[in-house]
């Protein structure tokens, strides 16, 4: 028996915008030919150029298995030149207690924030400042939130407002001296970097939704598509030019997160349903047939959702997407390469066809040639 799938993505991609601190330790020419992507909790990098997934974490003797491993249990994963910045260690309410930089190009891990009283959240990098929300919560659960900013030249933080919000509030995107923020309930205002001067109804675009002069804007349509058992809601893909404030709806229902990259637009259709192999349901502890909604096959348009061809095909292998690219830090490829996660399904012989969901893979597509590389993950005996 198969279920209706509801998948709701409520996606804020935030990324931040590149990086030109007058820093005697920042290097902007630094290039970083890495992809970032957690597996088991842990953060991991796929070259695109070996086409290897190893763990971030440089020495060699860790485990990678709890938080002993600077790199375990990592969230809002934020590039800046040679630097990598995110939060990590979780405490009770599900907020983190620890704002770290990784420094790509020395491979030195270095702890730059950890507040005494509560966690944190919702982290955002712009050229000279980390944004993030202190998050409060006292005996009854209520919880309170308090905007915070720790300047990176000078190594300080300040508390950048009296207020206490109720809600999270975060920073979506910066341009210039404008910080551009939004709220839970879609609040969309922008101030300058002290959080003052605030232009309400001022909406910015996360700079991973951005390409050249376009904006991207993914909603859901609170509709669902696709065969019958492997249904899905489907989502609204809008491009908005930023100096005219034009909009253009590129897909009205699109079944995937798509991928937006350079000056094109990586994405899948719900198609004809592809046979993986008979899979073991756990309601009706029964095997039965398994499909790909995808059909195993990738396409690629230009901004405007002219110009569409088929990029690669990957139905003769024994991979299906999983809705979105699973890649994180804002960074979606480099150069021509851009990476994405993929479930395996593994057959387990017998001549039964009977199969199982096995870890995960990652391959590598080219945009202009259609080429796909899986990205092997290595391990050590």
């Amino acid at each position: 028996m198969k279920r209706l799938i509801y998948i709701f993505i409520i996606l804020i991609l935030v990324s931040l915008l590149p990086s030109c601190i007058e820093d005697a330790t920042q290097n902007d020419t630094y290039s970083d030919p890495y992809l970032y992507t957690q597996i088991d909790n842990v953060l991991y990098r796929i070259s695109t150029i070996s086409a290897s997934v190893t763990p971030v974490c440089p020495d060699p003797l860790c485990p990678h298995a709890d938080e002993g491993c600077p790199f375990f249990g990592v969230e809002n994963i934020r590039l800046q030149g040679q630097y990598l910045y995110y939060l990590r260690e979780w405490n009770a309410t599900g907020s983190f207690q620890k704002l770290c930089r990784f420094d790509l190009k020395e491979g030195r891990y270095e702890l730059i924030y950890q507040p005494t009283e509560g966690g944190l959240q919702e982290l955002f990098l712009t050229d000279s400042y980390a944004f993030f929300l202190l998050e409060d919560v006292d005996e009854s659960w209520n919880t309170q939130y308090t905007l915070m900013r720790y300047d990176i030249t000078r190594g300080q933080v300040k508390r950048l407002s009296d207020q206490v919000f109720d809600e999270r509030v975060f920073v979506v995107a910066a341009d210039g001296d404008r910080i551009y923020w939004s709220s839970m309930t879609d609040e969309s205002y922008s101030t300058d970097v002290n959080y003052q001067n605030r232009i309400d109804n001022d909406r910015g675009y996360s700079p991973n939704l951005t390409a050249g002069e376009y904006s991207y804007r993914y909603e859901s349509t609170g509709q669902t598509a696709g065969y019958e058992g492997y249904q899905i809601m489907t989502g609204k893909v809008t491009r908005i030019d930023r100096k005219s404030v034009e909009e253009l709806v590129v897909f009205e229902q699109l079944g995937c997160y798509p991928i937006f990259y350079r000056d094109k637009i990586i994405y899948c259709k719900l198609d004809e349903l592809r046979y993986m192999g008979e899979l073991y349901d756990d309601y009706t502890q029964s095997y039965s047939p398994y499909y790909d909604r995808y059909g195993g096959k990738f396409y690629i348009c230009d901004s405007d959702g002219k110009n569409e061809r088929l990029l690669c095909d990957i139905s003769d292998t024994s991979y299906a997407y999983m809705i979105t690219s699973g890649i994180l830090g804002g960074k979606m490829g480099v150069g021509d390469w851009i990476g994405l996660r993929v479930a395996m399904y593994t057959d387990i012989g017998q001549g039964t066809n009977q199969i199982i969901r096995d870890d995960n893979a990652y391959l590598l597509i080219n945009i202009v040639t259609g080429e796909v590389k899986e990205a092997k993950i290595e391990t050590y005996s």
